[in-house]
């Protein structure tokens, strides 16, 4: 997916889950979820995210490849617990 697809189905997510769940719907919520969609391609050094962030996505691109851990529910929970405390 490209950038503006993450942060559409992000943003889309969003806007699901807090009718769903009754949320109120902020500005600074719908901003969190669509850039934080964009996280899962931090391991593509060619991506949105991954150019800013190059040392970090190409050390990953090494190790474990794009579309691996980062797109997969352990990596959504790993990425949770480190970013909830």
């Amino acid at each position: 997916m490209t950038a503006p697809t993450h942060v559409t189905f992000g943003a889309f997510c969003y806007f699901v889950t807090a009718a769903v769940m009754q949320w109120p719907v902020t500005t600074g919520a719908v901003v969190t979820a669509a850039l934080g969609s964009l996280l899962p391609d931090i391991d593509l050094p060619t991506s949105a995210v991954g150019r800013p962030l190059f040392p970090i996505s190409h050390a990953l691109n090494e190790q474990i490849g794009h579309r691996t851990l980062t797109h997969s529910v352990i990596g959504i929970l790993l990425l949770v617990m480190i970013l909830l405390p």
